[in-house]
């Protein structure tokens, strides 16, 4: 896999000798598409316990929600990068005990979702239209799930009385560092892509910043950051906290980017219900 992403990288950087903006708009194409995500039949055999599949359609593209009623409140859940809903199970298991009622959807090329790109803005989007479709108390996000999450509350109008928070990047600018320099690309090739960012949002990378948004943002949360992320730095997570008014801040160890363990679990359903 290596040799396969540095030789991307080698071609990419000689095409923006050429063009830069072409080998942007390549480098930004690659990092807008997912190579894992798609359900697996295992995780097929647990999403087949909820009560409801719903397939909502925004501009042609579906969303895929999967829901397990309860008695309870309802919260949604979105997951991360190159997952899927399925990775939510042991928590809905928690949240069950608790009498929610649970709603997950699939990101933008994630899951049984359609689309072919994924971008966190559109992800917002997705999320709106599945918050406007069942009007969720909660809302709970992991990883770019909650960072599309913070994008949401700040831009959309919306229902959600409280948010939970995991492992959630807080810059952009970071993310496209961290990225071009997994695949070795030139700085040509970095402007390149970022010029291509601009043009297509209208705004520059230094706009999203996810603690920036949550200035804006009047909901209690529950932020949770691990100090063995590998993917989202501790720091984020602090950040994120300090600009947002009436978050709470927990931290872990050891759970890497997961964040799977029954702490978490209990700490996010004691969050909900009190």
């Amino acid at each position: 896999m290596k040799i396969i992403i540095k030789s991307i990288g080698a071609a990419l950087n000689a095409l923006a000798l050429v063009s830069q903006a072409q080998a942007g708009r390549k480098a930004y194409q690659i990092f807008c598409t997912p190579r894992q995500g798609k359900v697996k039949e295992k995780q097929n055999e647990f999403l087949k316990t909820a009560s409801h599949w719903t397939d909502l359609t925004l501009n042609g593209e579906k969303i895929q929600c999967y829901e397990w009623q309860g008695k309870g409140e309802k919260v949604i859940l979105a997951h991360g990068w190159e997952s899927n809903s399925a990775r939510w199970k042991n928590l809905i298991l928690s949240l069950q005990k608790a009498d929610f009622h649970i709603i997950a959807m699939d990101a933008p090329a994630h899951g049984n979702s359609g689309s072919s790109v994924f971008q966190a803005v559109k992800y917002a989007t997705f999320m709106d239209c599945v918050v406007q479709h069942f009007q969720p108390k909660y809302f709970v996000g992991h990883s770019v799930g909650g960072y599309a999450g913070i994008y949401f509350l700040s831009h959309f109008k919306h229902p959600i009385e409280k948010a939970v928070i995991m492992g959630a990047p807080s810059d952009l600018n970071l993310i496209l560092e961290k990225y071009s320099n997994m695949m070795g690309y030139s700085r040509r090739v970095h402007k390149g892509l970022l010029e291509h960012l601009r043009k297509e949002f209208g705004l520059s990378v230094d706009y999203f910043k996810a603690h920036d948004f949550a200035k804006k943002i009047n909901i209690p949360s529950l932020v949770i950051n691990d100090t063995d992320d590998f993917v989202c730095a501790f720091a984020e997570g602090e950040q994120i906290v300090a600009n947002w008014k009436g978050a709470t801040f927990l931290a872990t160890e050891k759970l890497g980017h997961g964040y799977q363990s029954r702490k978490v679990y209990h700490a996010v359903r004691d969050f909900l219900v009190y």
